[in-house]
């Protein structure tokens, strides 16, 4: 039992409704927040990845014409998906 009138009872409740409407929105928010530095990151990450491609010599690294596999098959950066 508690010593609340019933209108008390009402305004707790619609104040945990409020507070718990709140944390939603917070937490789509973050989560909102979290996914848009992902992305982001992911962009430089593939913008860096283009540079390095096109001007491999900046970097230190030498143009790759060909892949070899160990079982011998050949190909070339442009014929692997994502390249």
């Amino acid at each position: 039992m508690n010593n609340l009138t019933e209108q008390e009872d009402k305004e707790i409740e619609r104040l945990q409704k409020e507070i718990d409407d709140l944390y939603q929105e917070i937490n789509r928010m973050i989560a909102d927040s979290f996914e848009s530095a992902r992305k982001a990151e992911e962009a430089g990450y593939a913008r860096g990845l283009a540079d390095a491609r096109r001007n491999p010599e900046v970097l230190g690294l030498r143009k790759v014409v060909e892949y070899e596999a160990s079982d011998g098959a050949k190909w070339k950066p442009d014929e692997i998906q994502g390249y």
